[in-house]
């Protein structure tokens, strides 16, 4: 959708959908285990997949707080840009 629609090619609606990827890991992979690790306090796939688990639970944590902070620096540029160029630059 993305790719075919020229109008969404812009770096904020490419910012956006990297944010909704991110949290769809986090959703689908990550929060599952630490679920199921809570309530039961069992933890069934021994120590290499402990350190692998819980570190890759940081990585969307990391790309969605880096997503939300590039969508706040390009519209400070937009805003910012917006105001210093003529109507005729942008």
């Amino acid at each position: 959708m993305l790719i075919k629609n020229v109008l969404l090619q812009s770096a904020t609606h490419v910012f956006v959908v990297c944010l909704a990827v991110s949290d769809l890991v986090l959703c689908m992979f990550s929060l599952p285990v630490q679920l199921h690790y809570q309530l039961t306090d069992i933890w069934y796939l021994g120590s290499a997949m402990c350190r692998v688990v819980f570190a890759a639970f940081a990585v969307p944590v990391y790309l969605s707080t880096m997503t939300i902070m590039l969508i706040a620096v390009d519209r400070c540029d937009a805003n910012t840009l917006s105001v210093l160029l003529p109507a005729s630059y942008l």
